[in-house]
């Protein structure tokens, strides 16, 4: 996490059109994800005004991806979505969401039933920016994403040649060419979530919220919140009362394959700890497939 200091240089504008946007001191900062630069940090940070409101700071990799997020977040707002309440170029002042920590809280296995239920609503959303979902559209460019990660692990030397061969031939062999695209969370699992005041269940990290394939997002779920099979059955099975569009067997295979691979490429080309687990993970479901 950023020291004090390096919060203050990287943050001092927006922390200064902050203050005086919201009328109130700002007494404190907090990170909640790492400082990813001091120049254009893509972070998170609580801020503590003066008169006790909470709010979170987020920044995001440019003016066009925050702006869409705002968009995103408000079309959701039924869902109980937290807020954009501050834009500016890349920054969003969101709401913060007092609570307990999902896996911390009673009725655990009852409440991932509800989380599935949604997701599925996310999933079944009907329309944004004048664009009708779910839309059919081409694979070709997540399947050449894909065939590009695999080639870097290569390059360095964390993957073999021969296991970049089978996995590129399972994900063309699964590929459908094309997929259901719709409002997609990105990071939909357990330690996103809190139970609120209220004991509402909400999803508090939401900025990987875009128009994607489903079945991927499904898969993403699959891959960060692992659960036994009896509990995965039951999470989609909510899914699908929720109105989630279920992708399975080889339709959710090709996903898995995708989400995996890219994992262990982001930890690997940024030296992030972990890297070890994700190609070990990654192999693993080439074992049964």
């Amino acid at each position: 996490m950023p020291t004090a200091q390096e919060l203050e240089r990287a943050l001092a504008d927006d922390l200064a059109w902050a203050r005086s946007e919201l009328g109130s001191e700002i007494a404190e900062v907090a990170p909640v994800s790492p400082l990813r630069g001091r120049d254009r940090p893509r972070a998170a940070f609580r801020l503590t005004l003066a008169d006790g409101r909470q709010l979170k700071l987020r920044r995001m990799e440019s003016p066009v991806r925050a702006a869409k997020l705002a968009r995103l977040t408000e079309h959701l707002c039924d869902l109980g979505i937290p807020q954009v309440v501050l834009l500016r170029a890349e920054a969003l002042v969101v709401e913060w969401v007092d609570g307990t920590p999902l896996r911390e809280g009673p009725g655990h296995a009852d409440r991932i039933e509800e989380a599935a239920r949604l997701l599925g609503r996310i999933h079944a959303t009907t329309a944004f920016d004048g664009l009708a979902l779910p839309v059919l559209r081409s694979t070709a460019a997540e399947l050449r994403g894909m065939q590009e990660q695999l080639a870097i692990l290569v390059r360095e030397g964390r993957l073999a040649s021969d296991t970049e061969e089978r996995l590129t031939a399972a994900a063309r062999e699964r590929d459908p060419g094309r997929a259901l695209y719709g409002i997609v969370h990105g990071d939909f699992c357990a330690e996103n979530f809190v139970i609120d005041g209220e004991s509402r269940l909400r999803v508090v990290d939401n900025e990987g919220l875009e128009v994607g394939p489903l079945a991927r997002d499904l898969a993403r779920v699959w891959s960060r919140w692992p659960m036994p099979a009896t509990a995965w059955d039951r999470f989609l099975a909510a899914y699908r009362s929720g109105g989630g569009i279920h992708a399975e067997g080889e339709d959710l295979d090709v996903w898995k394959i995708r989400i995996l691979v890219r994992s262990a490429w982001y930890r690997v080309t940024h030296r992030l700890v972990g890297d070890d687990d994700a190609l070990a993970k990654l192999r693993r479901l080439l074992e049964v497939l």
